[in-house]
């Protein structure tokens, strides 16, 4: 056993090495010829249309699976290298369908295309259209009681945004995205972003442009002086002191106030209480539209209780005899 063992393992020694080296190499160039197949991705770059827009939908994939064949040495090689896009000409193509074709891809050399995954594209175009809008101030927040945004002012005040023509022919504004007024009480210069374009509709300057907004925000506040303190009760029972008061009225509904407030004292709940008695009230204003805030000076009226003085008695008439 032993003597077989050493003829099998260092008899010819040299000769059984250089065998073993033939017999690799040619597994090696065997293996290296076998056909084989593998999927490749390949980005895909769509050159521009020119005059028109692509509005394909669904869009047109931006990367497509292509099955190759060839040696399999060169399809490993294929499937970890970078391969070059392949490149779309969309200015000389119309509405329809596109097929993939061999010649559109630039594979390595040796390798076959088989197939495209997907197969086809659908193209659809728009013609394009460019405009300057007006740009519209959307706003969020609400200002302090009494204040209103009296004007605003945009610079610029116009962008131009350029399209798919059915879309921008129904465009009459570019709106910003809301700008927060609240807590503003004068002028003051701040900026804004323009909002989101519909689909198929871009600003013609990138990035878009930063709009400069004068806010011009203002008191709205109206002054009645000397005005009359009416009570609820019967007036001949009180008597008031001070019998008028001045009112400061603010508010953005002012406008729908067509007269004088009325101030009101409650008295009619206390008008059967002793003669002379004293006592404090706060001033009402009635008869206001919403959204009017309102301040009374003085805030508080002095009521005393009175009462009328009897009305004397006629003297008995004499009968004549």
């Amino acid at each position: 056993m032993r003597e077989f063992l050493y003829k099998f393992f260092f008899e010819d020694l040299l000769l059984k090495i250089i065998a073993l080296v033939f017999a690799v190499a040619l597994v090696f160039i065997v293996r290296t010829e076998l056909e084989a197949s593998t999927a490749l991705l390949l980005r895909v770059r769509y050159g521009e249309p020119r005059g028109r827009l692509l509005i394909s939908e669904p869009a047109p994939p931006e990367q497509v699976k292509v099955l190759v064949r060839g040696p399999w040495g060169r399809v490993t090689r294929a499937s970890r290298a970078a391969l070059e896009p392949m490149r779309i000409d969309l200015a000389e193509l119309s509405d329809g369908e596109l097929r993939f074709s061999p010649e559109m891809a630039r594979v390595p050399e040796g390798l076959n295309i088989e197939s495209f995954d997907p197969p086809s594209i659908y193209l659809r175009f728009a013609n394009e259209a460019k405009v300057a809008l007006p740009v519209q101030l959307t706003t969020e927040g609400e200002l302090q009681e009494g204040y209103r945004l009296r004007k605003t002012t945009l610079s610029p005040s116009t962008v131009v945004i350029r399209g798919a023509r059915g879309v921008i022919e129904n465009m009459r504004n570019v709106l910003t995205r809301p700008l927060n007024i609240a807590g503003f009480t004068g002028s003051a210069t701040v900026t804004a972003e323009l909002g989101p374009l519909p689909k198929y509709a871009f600003y013609v300057e990138q990035p878009a442009p930063r709009i400069s907004v004068e806010l011009n925000v203002e008191l709205v506040e109206k002054r009645f002086a000397n005005v009359r303190i009416n009570t609820s009760g019967a007036p001949q029972n009180a008597r008031l002191n001070p019998e008028v008061a001045t009112i400061v009225l603010r508010g953005q509904s002012l406008e729908k106030l067509q007269d004088v407030p009325v101030l009101m004292v409650d008295t009619a709940t206390d008008e059967r209480k002793p003669t002379g008695t004293t006592y404090i009230k706060r001033i009402q204003v009635t008869g206001l539209p919403s959204g009017i805030a309102y301040e009374v000076t003085p805030r508080d009226v002095e009521v005393t209780v009175v009462r009328p003085a009897a009305p004397e008695k006629e003297p008995p008439r004499k009968i004549a005899p």
